[in-house]
């Protein structure tokens, strides 16, 4: 399959160093501390976060920081493989790690030492870029719940298809089998 045209656009009519539109929305379930909408081309992702709070457990506190969890499910609708993924599905364990170590190295970790911050990112709709989607709606979550952060973070993929470096690969490219990469 030819991923770039001889003209230099993809099968979505972008150019290779091109993004999807980007829109987000803040403050999208009242009943959380902070949430987020993040929508990059037809990839949706909705974050809350609920915290600061004191450790449910006490024994997974932790004395000089703060200790991050994080969830991530997928709706059965999300994709075009309608096959419903378990709590326990390897790829949204790899993608929780993902964003939780990403969310980390953002928030003022020391400051809110001994405390809990839960975060929970649904996926409504993917069409690739997920793990970058997801990230830019848990941090925009984080800043809408007014934790403090040593600074912010935006993330985007990378690949390469047909000789040709990509920016924000969709669904098709992320198929393609070249190499790809995040970037936080």
């Amino acid at each position: 399959m030819e991923y770039v045209s001889l003209e230099g656009l993809r099968l979505d009519g972008r150019r290779p160093k091109e993004t999807r539109r980007m829109r987000c929305e803040l403050t999208a379930l009242p009943g959380s501390d902070g949430s987020a909408v993040f929508e990059l081309g037809n990839t949706k992702v909705l974050a809350a976060v609920h915290g600061p709070h004191e450790c449910r457990r006490p024994s997974e506190r932790l004395e000089d920081r703060l200790l991050v969890k994080c969830e991530v499910s997928m709706a059965a609708f999300s994709t075009g493989e309608r096959r419903r993924r378990t709590k326990g599905d390897r790829r949204t364990n790899e993608l929780s790690t993902f964003v939780r170590r990403c969310i980390e190295t953002c928030v003022s970790a020391e400051l809110l030492a001994r405390s809990q911050l839960d975060v929970s990112i649904q996926v409504l709709q993917a069409d690739g870029g997920v793990r970058a989607a997801a990230v830019n709606a848990a941090v925009l979550a984080i800043v809408d719940a007014g934790i403090p952060m040593q600074d912010t973070m935006a993330c985007c993929s990378a690949g390469y298809l047909d000789d040709t470096p990509l920016l924000d690969l969709n669904y098709m490219e992320e198929g393609g089998g070249g190499p790809e990469g995040h970037v936080a």
